[in-house]
């Protein structure tokens, strides 16, 4: 990866928590018990490697401030609940964040792009994984669904893998942009072929809607150009991974892996020509139009819609039902049970009726609501709260994407349990880290110390 950084060595604590989320992305997320306990050791040997440093104390602490209205609304519904045995998960996870913020809080300003490039390659590994699955047919790296292959990858949860790729799409893609990297516009590429691959409905849709915020966000002409080579990669790269994804056609992974080389170096070709493009409007209505097509004749177009199958556990075992409808409903009935405090943390109990037969499921597949069933609006405005007290203790450094990676992840928390894998949610808040730095000398907002300074010394 390029970095601008003029040293090269990351200090103790950041290595070991990037350690912590190669083993959570190679892990299943650590996700089962004995991988979340070693995947908690690691970034707990993190933080103390932090608190050793310069400013170890300041980022601790205002990471703990940042976390606290969370950890009170997690208490305050904790003493109200009737259950309270499934709760310490919790307070846990939030502990896991706030310590990945605190690392991310104190990285020295010239070694955070290094640190994203970092992040950047680990998330390769679900990339990579995730094609391979469906490329070979094979688990745990891909996963059937609807008599379809999913790319699971090394996370093994298809939908999990997606938010992954999401992240890195997104930190690809904006580094591409503002740093003229054909590199990472290869990664964007690879990136978005592994997202088609995971065939998750919400991340396609989140990565829609991230486009569009890319078009609006800069001048139109500019984003067509940076998303044109990486398009065009993806949709060449994907070509014989959607033609081969379902069952009932035999894996060729050879021909597969050779159409993602063909589309990563049609990227890397094209990329340094993209300003002479003329009509970038034209273009990107062209490119909008094959997309469009490519999915409506794939085998995968029935994946996404709303009305492909998912599934919920009942007295038969495994039972396929439609769309996510039943269990949001199920869960807003739950919240308006208790709207204030909530049920308590980790209390989720989704059981229906439908035609005769009952069902059961343990996630909500809607973070946000969760949320509100288990902590109440009192939760929801915590999270809100946390929110705005990092704007307040930090000050914003000049990474790019790390807030556009936050956004596309929290728009899929919308639609699957991605909080509930902790990998995910402490390598969201390692990115928020890196964004709302703190100087060694305690300064929340360095850059504008830094650019006075500057300003001064011009005069």
């Amino acid at each position: 990866m390029q970095t601008e950084d003029k040293g090269m060595a990351l200090d103790a604590s950041t290595i070991v928590l990037l350690a912590a989320l190669v083993f959570g992305l190679f892990r299943q997320g650590a996700y089962h018990e004995s991988q979340h306990l070693t995947f908690g050791v690691l970034v707990g040997v993190a933080v103390v490697l932090r608190l050793a440093g310069t400013a170890g104390r300041i980022v601790l602490m205002r990471a703990a401030v940042v976390a606290l209205p969370l950890t009170a609304s997690s208490a305050l519904s904790l003493f109200a609940a009737d259950d309270r045995s499934n709760a310490a998960s919790t307070f846990v996870m939030i502990g896991l964040c706030a310590g990945a913020l605190a690392v991310g809080l104190g990285v020295a300003e010239d070694k955070r792009r290094l640190t994203v490039d970092v992040v950047l390659a680990a998330l390769l590994v679900v990339a990579v994984t995730s094609i391979h699955g469906v490329a070979t047919h094979s688990t745990p790296w891909g996963r059937v669904t609807g008599e379809v292959w999913r790319g699971s990858s090394s996370i093994t949860y298809a939908n999990g893998a997606a938010a992954a790729l999401l992240v890195a799409l997104t930190l690809a893609v904006n580094r591409a942009a503002r740093s003229d990297s054909r590199l990472h516009a290869v990664c964007a590429t690879l990136s978005g072929v592994a997202l088609l691959a995971t065939q998750s409905r919400a991340g396609v849709l989140a990565a829609l809607v991230a486009t569009a915020v890319f078009l609006v966000r800069d001048r139109c002409t500019e984003s067509v150009r940076t998303l044109a080579p990486i398009v065009l990669g993806v949709v060449v790269g994907a070509s014989a991974l959607v033609r081969l994804a379902p069952v009932a056609a035999s894996p060729r992974p050879l021909v597969t892996w050779t159409m993602v080389a063909v589309g990563c170096g049609a990227t890397a070709m094209l990329w340094p020509h993209r300003t002479r493009i003329t009509r970038p409007g034209v273009l990107f209505g062209v490119m909008s139009g094959a997309v469009a097509v490519a999915v409506a004749v794939s085998p995968l177009r029935d994946r996404l819609t709303l009305s492909s199958a998912t599934t919920a556990s009942g007295p038969g075992g495994s039972v396929v039902f439609g769309d996510r409808g039943r269990l949001w409903t199920t869960a807003w009935d739950l919240f308006e049970e208790r709207p204030v405090r909530g049920h308590g943390p980790g209390n989720v109990d989704l059981r229906w009726t439908e035609s005769g037969a009952w069902f059961e499921a343990i996630f909500v597949h809607n973070e946000f609501l969760e949320l509100l069933v288990t902590h109440g609006v009192v939760g929801l405005a915590a999270l809100v709260a946390s929110a705005l007290l990092l704007t307040r203790v930090a000050g914003r450094s000049t990474i790019n994407g790390t807030i556009a990676a936050t956004g596309v992840f929290l728009f899929h928390s919308a639609f699957d349990f991605l909080w509930h894998i902790p990998v995910l949610p402490v390598l969201v808040a390692l990115l928020l880290g890196l964004t709302f730095s703190v100087s060694p000398d305690g300064d929340p907002r360095p850059n504008r110390r830094h650019a006075v300074a500057a300003s001064a010394g011009a005069e």
